[in-house]
This record gives C-alpha cells, sequence and structure tokens, in this order.
C-alpha cells in the first residue's frame, strides 16, 4: 500500500509538461497541483492520527487507502483542472492518514528490537514507488500513445487494487504491550498540544 501511495503521488510529475500543455495551465497552476497536495498532507496526518486513536489503525489506514485508491485513477478521467486539482487533494489527504499510523502498525505487530527493521522496510516501500513513477511513467505512457489521461487512470487502478486487499486482509495489531503509556497515567492525560516534547520533534 505504501508503495502505490507515492507511486500515485509522483506519477503525475514525469507528466506535468503534458497536462500543462493540454489544459493550457500556467506553471503557477502546475506547480499548486503539488503544493495543494502537500497542503492536504498536514490536515489528513492529524486527521488520520485522531481517526487512528479513536476507530483503530485498520481504519484509519484503510481510509487513506481510499482516498488515494478512489482519487488516484478518478484523474486520468477529468476533464478541467478544478476536477484534477480536487483529486490530488484527495490523494494527498489519503498520505496524510498513513503517516501517523504506519509506525503505530510497526509498533502494534512487531517487539521492540525489530521495529527499525520494520520501519526500514515500510519506509523502502514507499520511496521504491516513488522512485518507480519517476522511472517508468514516461516509458509507460509512449505506450498508451502519449495521453497522460490513460496513464493515470491505470496507475490509478493499482492504487485502489492496493487498498481493497487492504480493507480484505489486514487486522489490527493485537492489544498494547504493558510498556505503552496508559491513557489514565499523568503522562498519558497531558494534552498532547500542550506537551513540550511534542513540538520539539515536530
Amino acid at each position: 500500500m505504501g508503495f502505490f501511495t507515492l507511486f500515485a503521488i509522483l506519477t503525475v510529475s514525469p507528466l506535468l509538461q503534458l497536462i500543462i500543455t493540454d489544459l493550457s495551465l500556467t506553471f503557477a497552476e502546475g506547480g499548486l497541483l503539488f503544493s495543494g497536495l502537500v497542503a492536504m498532507i498536514v490536515v489528513g496526518a492529524l486527521l488520520g492520527g485522531y481517526v487512528g486513536d479513536r476507530a483503530g489503525i485498520k481504519k484509519a489506514l484503510g481510509v487513506g487507502a481510499a482516498l488515494v485508491g478512489g482519487g488516484a485513477p478518478l484523474r486520468g478521467l477529468t476533464s478541467d483542472y478544478g476536477s484534477l486539482l480536487f483529486f490530488m487533494a484527495l490523494i494527498g489527504l489519503g498520505y496524510g492518514f498513513l503517516l501517523p499510523s504506519l509506525p503505530k502498525l510497526a509498533q502494534g505487530w512487531f517487539p521492540r528490537n525489530y521495529l527499525g527493521k520494520v520501519t526500514g522496510i515500510y519506509m523502502a516501500s514507499l520511496y521504491a514507488g516513488a522512485a518507480f513513477a519517476i522511472s517508468a511513467t514516461l516509458p509507460i505512457n509512449s505506450l498508451f500513445g502519449g495521453s497522460w489521461r490513460n496513464t493515470l487512470f491505470v496507475f490509478g487502478l493499482l492504487s485502489a487494487v492496493s487498498a481493497a486487499a487492504w480493507w480484505l486482509v489486514a487486522r489490527n495489531p493485537p492489544s498494547s504491550d504493558a510498556t505503552r503509556i496508559t491513557e489514565n497515567s499523568p503522562a498519558g492525560s497531558q494534552r498532547v498540544w500542550a506537551n513540550g516534547q511534542v513540538w520539539l520533534v515536530a
């Protein structure tokens, strides 16, 4: 799922000049496709953290996967700039949901001495998807007659399949271990927004 998330985001990058030309966009409008997406990642990260705490990791990641899997192929069906910008924003929102949930998923399934390896694997998968999108999009686009819409639609279907697979086979991790801070402890009940350590990390 991580692979096909950054894959969906960065597929647009090699196609951007084709999109700008086809839709008669300015370079500022083309850039907004990415800057708007990044702004939605910020919103999605905050929402995804909240949903993960309240509804569980499977649902939080599933919502993110569904947003990416829904928005990615629909970009290929757009006829105007506004709808393309909207679907890019959906993908950014979905990616934001993944960011706070992946570390919690790793912590829930694996003992502490495996967390570095597990984090390395899922981070590598994210950026392998990015690398594949940047390197393979234009050669594959030529197979679709140079149609950026066809490329985005077909590539987006892969993200939709990965989202469906998540909902079908993923499970919430086992109960949290005893070393984790409980909600009733002084540290756990402290308001997150007032925690200086959170802001230091941020």
